[in-house]
């Protein structure tokens, strides 16, 4: 997913949790969706196909910035929109004919070595069609979901 769906899917989740009486930091829950994907930096230095969906797509990797920035934006706020971000990239972000495995490293370092045991809804064929066709039909909807609910709630 694109970091716009990262960001929208965060704020659905900060109003979900907001919804039913739990108070979270916004900006906490967009670090932590995003956050997963700071392997983009590391893409110069090192293989896609090795930095990406292992350690910073893992629970080891959201723990861990949500502890570093609990003090600021709330570790709870943090660890939501990390474990969003996984779920959301389990079931949409994957093409394995470009091996971009579907299953990020959940327990990374366990299982390193493993290939995945399953697909995700594109590979199976219930999305067909280019990534251009993929995001419009999954992300556009999320993204005007989101916006929907934050001007909903602006009333």
């Amino acid at each position: 997913m694109q970091p716009p769906t990262h960001i929208a899917i965060s704020s659905i989740v900060d109003q979900a949790a907001k919804s039913i009486g739990l108070p979270l930091n916004l900006k906490g829950v967009i670090l932590g969706g995003l956050a997963p994907d700071i392997d983009w930096l590391f893409v110069p230095f090192l293989p896609r196909n090795f930095i990406h969906r292992t350690v910073f797509h893992s629970l080891l990797w959201v723990v861990t910035v949500a502890l570093i920035g609990r003090k600021k934006y709330g570790g709870l706020s943090i660890a939501l929109g990390g474990i969003a971000h996984l779920a959301a990239d389990e079931l949409n972000s994957c093409d394995s004919r470009r091996q971009h495995w579907p299953r990020q490293r959940w327990f990374f370092p366990y299982g390193i070595t493993k290939p995945p045991f399953k697909r995700c809804l594109v590979d199976v064929g219930f999305i067909r069609g280019t990534r251009l066709r993929r995001d419009i039909i999954i992300e556009l909807p999320i993204i005007a979901f989101a916006l929907w609910l934050a001007w909903r709630n602006k009333k």
